[in-house]
C-alpha cells in the first residue's frame, strides 16, 4: 500500500505492507508479553519490515484482461490502446473474471472478462517501450477498485503477448 509519494523530506515512495506489520507486531507480543503487543509489538513490527521506502520491485510480467471475442485479433495484431489511449495492464494475473471486474473498475456493460494475456515486460522493454511502476485503481463505474494497474500508451506487440486463457 502506497503511503506517501513525496514531501515531508521524502525522496522515495513510502509503502505499508500489512503482513509484515502483523507479523512483526505478534512477534514483538510474543516477545514482549501484553505491554508488547500493545505497543511495542506493533510499533517493533512496523519497524521490522511492515514500512518500508523505495520502488517497489518491477514485475517482469504484466496481465490484460479482456474479452474472449477480442483475443484472435490481440494476438494477431496486438493490443492497441483504447478510447482513453491507453492499454491497461496489472501485475496480478491470479484474479478470477469476476475479481479482476472488481478490482480493477472494469464497467460492467462490457460483461466479465473470459480472457487474459501475459505480457513480457522484459520485450517491451527491448522495443523501447516505457513500462511504469503500477498504481492504485480507484472506485469507478460504482465498482470498488483497489487492485494495481499499469497504464501503456502505445501499441504492444504480438511479441509481448501470451495468452493465458
Amino acid at each position: 500500500m502506497l503511503l506517501s509519494q513525496s514531501g515531508g523530506g521524502l525522496d522515495q515512495p513510502v509503502f505499508f505492507d500489512p503482513t509484515e506489520a502483523v507479523a512483526g507486531a505478534i512477534a514483538g507480543a510474543i516477545i514482549g508479553g501484553p505491554a508488547g503487543a500493545i505497543g511495542g509489538g506493533i510499533v517493533g513490527g512496523l519497524a521490522r519490515g511492515g514500512l518500508r521506502l523505495g520502488a517497489r520491485k518491477a514485475s517482469q510480467k504484466l496481465f490484460h484482461f479482456t474479452q474472449a471475442r477480442n483475443a484472435a485479433g490481440i494476438a494477431k495484431g496486438g493490443l492497441r490502446p483504447g478510447a482513453s489511449g491507453k492499454n491497461f495492464l496489472t501485475p496480478d494475473g491470479s484474479l478470477s473474471p469476476l475479481q479482476a471486474q472488481l478490482d480493477l473498475a472494469i464497467p460492467p456493460n462490457r460483461g466479465l472478462p473470459d480472457a487474459l494475456f501475459e505480457v513480457d515486460v522484459q520485450t517491451l522493454r527491448r522495443l523501447g517501450i516505457d513500462v511504469p511502476a503500477p498504481s492504485q485503481v480507484g472506485r469507478s463505474f460504482n465498482l470498488p477498485g483497489g487492485g494495481q494497474e499499469t497504464l501503456i500508451d502505445s501499441l504492444i506487440p504480438p511479441e509481448a503477448l501470451r495468452r493465458i486463457r
